[in-house]
């Protein structure tokens, strides 16, 4: 079969939405299919080139899979002009990025940006093949969340270019629930919307026991509790009030934070850290794939940390990765957001109110003192990921659907 994938991030992005394009692409090759990735240079979290982006495309084969790419307009600040923009050009990007592919059976667009999903239907209209959406994240509430877009005509506005593209789509794939729900109050119908969620390898991230180097490396030495937050550093993350929770813990304890990862918020949590004289956290950049399983399961505890808009617009991709290291969770996050709903569902972490640096301070206490209530919160994560998001059992729900969506095409173009 001959498949075009669509999606701004891609391998080598560590964090996000990346790995798992790459992921589900190199699967398909895997299994026989002829893939093409049309996508950009790497750019997340940092929110600037990671290697030299230049102004021609570029055609490299991955693991099997041919990927195309083309620069992006990278936002200048953090904007609604400038988001707009950042997606628009995407969706050209990907356009200009496919003109010498050859026919496809099958096109999957990965949203955000939702622009691109207009350009995944002209393709797939010109091959007269079918569109799968997969929606990752839901740009306008996480906007709203952030304070960058308010209610009004841009919010209005924003809906209706979703619902058109939703319009569009013959299958819409969302990463869980909540998102289905969100989508059928947007207007799409049920028997269009299928949940098939991230996954985790959990044979790569292993219930390991702690690392010494990299205890030292995360700041830590004899009899220190390190919480540890992975991932990329954004106004959702809302780190600020994390590094003043650690500030607050390690005033009669032996607390350590440390913050691993990138993105526009970095540079004032540095500067908070220095400025205060804050000692227990340390903040690290992104580590390699081959370390971060380890640096997971090396943590005493793991730190969600989400503002208190945040509710049903994003999933972290991290979440999986903590539990199947097997260890606790603290979710500082909105009571009714997904992250909080999936810890208590999974039984295998804390959730304390968000923006509250006193909370997770006392949530980190609590968890310091509490060895046997660590163990068995971190085992119950561990369970509840290989049960609902194994890597092979989530990418045979993919191969199936992708399969069964193939067969619109043959009798659209019969």
């Amino acid at each position: 079969m001959r498949l075009l994938i669509a999606g701004m991030n891609y391998r080598p992005e560590a964090t996000g939405i990346g790995p798992y394009t790459a992921g589900l692409a190199e699967h398909l090759a895997e299994q026989g299919h002829d893939v093409v990735v049309s996508t950009t240079f790497p750019h997340y979290p940092q929110w600037s080139w990671q290697q030299t982006a230049g102004r021609w495309p570029r055609t490299e084969t991955l693991n099997g899979v041919e990927v195309r790419r083309m620069r992006v307009i990278l936002p200048r600040r953090p904007r609604a002009r400038w988001r707009i923009v950042y997606d628009s050009s995407f969706a050209a990007a990907a356009f200009l990025n496919t003109a010498l592919v050859g026919r496809r059976d099958v096109v999957v667009c990965v949203t955000p940006p939702i622009q691109a999903a207009f350009t995944g239907a002209v393709l797939a209209r010109r091959w007269r093949a079918p569109l799968i959406l997969l929606v990752k994240d839901l740009p306008l509430e996480a906007a709203l969340s952030v304070g960058m877009l308010r209610p009004g005509g841009g919010y209005r506005f924003g809906e209706w270019l979703e619902k058109k593209a939703y319009d569009l789509a013959d299958v819409i794939v969302a990463i869980n629930k909540r998102f289905e729900r969100v989508l059928t109050r947007q207007g799409v119908p049920s028997d269009k919307v299928v949940v098939i969620p991230d996954w985790v390898d959990v044979e790569q991230i292993g219930l390991g026991s702690p690392d010494v180097d990299i205890r030292e490396l995360l700041g830590s030495s004899n009899g220190d509790f390190v919480v540890l937050h992975c991932g990329s550093m954004g106004a959702k993350q809302g780190l600020s009030v994390a590094v003043r929770a650690a500030q607050i813990a390690g005033e009669n304890s032996r607390i350590r934070l440390a913050l691993v990862g990138d993105g526009p918020q970095k540079p004032l949590l540095e500067q908070m850290v220095a400025q205060g004289g804050i000692s227990n956290v340390r903040l690290l950049p992104l580590q390699s794939v081959s370390v971060f399983g380890h640096m997971l399961s090396t943590a005493d505890a793991l730190l969600v940390n989400q503002i208190a808009g945040v509710v049903d617009s994003v999933m972290p991709s991290k979440l999986l990765a903590y539990m199947a290291a097997g260890r606790p969770i603290v979710a500082a996050a909105n009571p009714e957001s997904v992250a909080a709903q999936v810890v208590r569902e999974a039984g295998c972490g804390v959730v304390v109110r968000p923006e509250d640096p006193e909370a997770l301070a006392n949530a980190m206490r609590a968890l310091s003192r509490d060895d046997e209530g660590r163990r068995e919160l971190g085992l119950a994560g561990r369970r509840f990921v290989e049960l609902h998001f194994e890597r092979k059992a989530i990418l045979k729900q993919w191969v199936s659907l992708i399969s069964e969506t193939a067969c619109m095409g043959v009798r659209r173009s019969g």
